[in-house]
């Protein structure tokens, strides 16, 4: 057949000039050949820091050990926790007992372990239920648009009321479980990774290349999984590196509470609510759960961590560059001033656990400056010495007494001491009393010598510890904008030139000035006999 007809054959019949294929989303994608690996360069880069290498191996060993420890101890958890004797309670470390024994007598060392793998398997169900959900949520929270307003309006709702209440109200709805907690955890958990995953998917949703796989008609789910999802990833894992020691922190505050795990189910944190009690005469019992839980912390903190290196230009060009609005900031004077003179209120009130509280507040005209303020922290510790030695130890009357002081310079400069302490009704007029008397005594006397040597090593320590974070330099600088005063400057020098006659005479002139208000709230007399 001639060239003629061969063409005018396919004038005549267009569709043998044309082949028809399947719709290959592959295809319609492909732009060239890469060997780009986007999980293979995660994992390289974390390969490059050895430190996280470490930490990750030393998590993964901690976890594999929590099961070998049980096995190689020397008593059965089960049989351990039923079975106690009061004659071995408080039994120091030794051969038999490798952790000691607790208040019961239970073999610590198959407590601990358990309970690490308890703490450990919680944070790890929360952190993989708070992944899934809160990256599917925020995916289709980004994603679609006619979502976002509503979705954000449910966000703020619940972002807005405290975790504790949510745990709370699941505890006393479902009772106390290991299951319950890891739902209601995970249920309040997902809103942080959602919120980051919508702010990221928004940022990538309507970049170019995406608008071109929507025009080639790929999918919806396959356009956030193959093109904007591997932006993701680093958000995810960041989240998942903090998800874990949060909820083992946030299961201790809520067993510290009696709202976490049942009591009969050990964990990390229901062994540090125990051992509040006791770690004063027997250290190991705290140490030991203290220990484990700092190193899951640790590990994820420094497996996170960030190259400060690649940071700090980033940070100088994102947050260094942001306008300044150079306004002024002034304050509004309320007039709700603190009462002068001396004021004693008593109220009594039928309470479930007959207890009476008192609160002692000390206030005046003091200077504002870092000296006063320094005299300041060094006198609250100096009193919280003295009356864990007069009150918790001598009277068995409380667990504690708790003195803060605040200094303030705005709308005028002004002091405050406050002493709280709770203790049984029928005790509360003779520990008032020893309040009031170490208070003068310390205004007469001031702190001991071996106490002002302990105050000093421990703030001068505390010093160096918080220039490594960044909450420390955030707060000076607000201090210095806010009251022009540098918390850095002289800092060492001016504490070691403090006295305890500084101390002594700064108290004095607190309370020369003769403004003591005092607030008691116990129970009727009938109850407290």
């Amino acid at each position: 057949m001639s060239e003629q007809n061969q063409k005018q054959n396919q004038n005549e019949n267009p569709s043998n000039g044309f082949e028809f294929v399947e719709y290959s989303p592959e295809a319609a994608e492909r732009i060239g050949y890469s060997d780009y690996s986007y999980w293979k360069s995660v994992f390289q880069n974390f390969l490059k820091k050895k430190s996280a290498v470490f930490m990750a191996f030393v998590f993964f060993a901690l976890v594999i050990f929590s099961f070998i420890a049980l096995k190689i101890g020397k008593y059965d958890y089960s049989s351990a926790q039923i079975m106690s004797d009061a004659s071995l309670a408080f039994t120091s470390p030794n051969g038999e007992f490798w952790f000691g024994t607790d208040n019961l007598g239970r073999d610590y060392w198959c407590q601990v372990w358990y309970a690490a793998q308890i703490s450990i398997k919680l944070a790890l169900i929360v952190a993989l239920g708070e992944c899934v959900l809160g990256v599917t949520i925020g995916c289709i929270w980004g994603y679609v648009r006619s979502l976002d307003r509503i979705m954000t309006e449910i966000y703020n709702v619940i972002n807005n009321i405290p975790t504790i209440i949510y745990m709370t109200l699941a505890a006393l709805l479902f009772g106390q479980s290991f299951r319950n907690m890891a739902i209601a955890m995970i249920t309040v958990g997902w809103l942080v990774m959602a919120r980051n995953v919508r702010n990221l998917v928004l940022m990538y949703r309507d970049r170019e290349y995406n608008l071109a796989s929507r025009c080639l008609g790929t999918p919806v789910w396959r356009i956030l999984v193959k093109n904007i999802f591997p932006y993701l990833i680093s958000v995810i894992i960041l989240r998942l590196a903090l998800s874990i020691p949060q909820t083992i922190a946030l299961e201790s505050t809520l067993s510290y509470l009696g709202l976490g795990l049942d009591v009969n189910t050990p964990s990390l944190g229901i062994l540090l609510r125990n051992a509040r009690n006791y770690f004063l005469q027997y250290p190991y019992l705290l140490i030991f759960p203290a220990v484990i839980v700092s190193l899951i912390t640790i590990t994820f903190y420094l497996v996170g961590n960030v190259d400060l290196a690649t940071m700090k230009p980033l940070i100088a060009k994102y947050l260094g560059g942001l306008p300044s609005i150079n306004r002024k900031e002034t304050f509004k004077d309320t007039k709700m001033e603190i009462r002068k003179g001396q004021y004693k209120n008593e109220f009594a009130k039928k309470q479930e656990t007959p207890m009476a509280t008192i609160m002692f507040l000390f206030n005046g005209t003091c200077k504002y400056d870092l000296r006063n303020n320094l005299t300041l922290s060094i006198l609250d510790q100096a009193l919280d010495m003295v009356y864990t030695a007069e009150i918790r130890e001598k009277e068995g009357g409380t667990y504690g007494v708790s003195c803060s002081g605040s200094l303030t310079k705005y709308p005028k400069e002004q002091l405050v001491l406050q002493i709280v302490f709770q203790t049984d009704p029928a005790k509360k007029d003779k520990l008032s009393g020893i309040v009031i008397e170490q208070l003068e005594k310390m205004a007469k006397e001031g702190p001991s010598a071996e106490h002002m040597q302990k105050i000093k090593e421990y703030m001068l320590k505390k010093y160096k510890d918080a220039q490594k974070e960044n909450g420390y330099w955030l707060g000076n600088l607000d201090e210095y904008f806010y009251t022009g005063i540098d918390y850095t400057k002289d800092y060492e020098t001016l504490v070691n030139s403090i006295t305890a006659k500084d101390v002594q005479e700064f108290l004095a002139k607190l309370m020369k000035q003769n403004n003591e208000i005092q607030v008691i709230m116990t129970v009727p007399e009938e109850e407290a006999k």
